[in-house]
């Protein structure tokens, strides 16, 4: 090859390196867990800790859909079941659960969840509306539906499930 072959095919490389255009779309981090044998997401930015093996204290009087207060380095969370508000029989027995420490609206509570699956990064145009055909105890809750190679998963709006359980923004 000689010298002017080689400046021509470094030139109309450079050209063309300057037509790409990189493209930064913008990236959603979500927390995938199951719960009644269905797979559930909530965004990272609402999730602030997964939590593993912590007891649940009963609370005498607390509305039924408190499970509990736990301990938390000394501080004193609420532990609210979603499996009814999502249409799901409650579960009898703790097993490996584990929990999720989620802030929204001005509430902070920790959910129990049957396992986390993964903490993933989707792109938010892959985030789809949430189907039609939801079951009615899930209308309302779910913002969308992410897809993925071990099956979709339902995104859930925290802020409207603590509305759901009847919370509110005030402290």
């Amino acid at each position: 090859m000689n010298t002017a072959t080689l400046e021509q095919v470094l030139a109309l490389r450079g050209s063309v390196a300057a037509q790409i255009v990189e493209v930064d779309e913008p990236m959603a981090k979500l927390v995938v867990f199951e719960l009644g044998g269905d797979r559930f997401a909530l965004r990272g930015e609402c999730v602030r800790e997964i939590l593993a093996g912590m007891p649940v204290f009963f609370v005498p009087g607390c509305p039924a859909q408190i499970e509990g207060v736990i301990n938390l380095r000394g501080s004193v969370e609420s532990v609210l079941r979603i499996d009814d508000a999502l249409g799901f029989a409650p579960e009898k027995g703790e097993g490996a659960r584990a929990m999720l420490l989620v802030e929204a609206a001005g509430i902070r509570s920790a959910i129990r969840v049957e396992r986390v699956v993964d903490v993933r990064d989707v792109l938010e145009s892959a985030i789809e509306p949430p189907p039609g055909a939801l079951a009615e105890a899930l209308q309302g809750v779910v913002c969308g539906i992410v897809g993925a190679a071990d099956g979709p998963a339902l995104l859930l709006d925290p802020a409207l499930l603590f509305a759901r359980h009847g919370g509110s923004a005030e402290r």
